[in-house]
């Protein structure tokens, strides 16, 4: 049944293109917390910081209440982990490098006997030319 769930709720959270500075995720996995936080670098860009902020809505906008950790991802399929305390239905912030193009993310849950993670895939957005209707375009 967990993997059902884990399945589903992988393809629910499947990705989403923001502005390439500063990314907006809720945790939105099956359990009620997650004590470890995991990021993969499946990007063209190598040796780069990822700051993660926990966000609190504040008048319609979102206002970094504390740090949780600072990320190191040396180059592509690399991937850093730490220990932190994500409730479900908060809102962290990642915060990228300035000069990066817009990034995509998705969003998995895993549940371990003494770990539940929350891992981010990081990857650049691919080009498509032809949009969300393509359909009669020429190729």
């Amino acid at each position: 049944m967990k993997k059902i769930i884990f399945f589903f709720l992988s393809m629910v959270c499947l990705s989403s293109v923001f502005a390439a500075e500063n990314l907006k995720i809720k945790v939105d996995g099956p359990e009620s917390s997650y004590n470890q936080l995991r990021i993969t670098n499946n990007t063209d860009y190598s040796d780069f910081d990822v700051n993660v902020y926990l966000l609190e809505e504040k008048d319609n906008k979102y206002i970094i209440k504390e740090m949780l950790g600072t990320f190191h991802l040396k180059g592509k399929d690399d991937t850093d982990s730490c220990r932190m305390n994500l409730k479900n239905g908060q809102v962290i912030g990642i915060s990228l490098p300035k000069d990066f193009e817009e990034i995509v993310y998705t969003a998995t849950y895993q549940d371990l006997p003494f770990f539940d993670i929350m891992q981010l895939k990081l990857t650049s957005k691919a080009v498509d030319d032809f949009g969300q209707d393509p359909i009669g375009k020429e190729f």
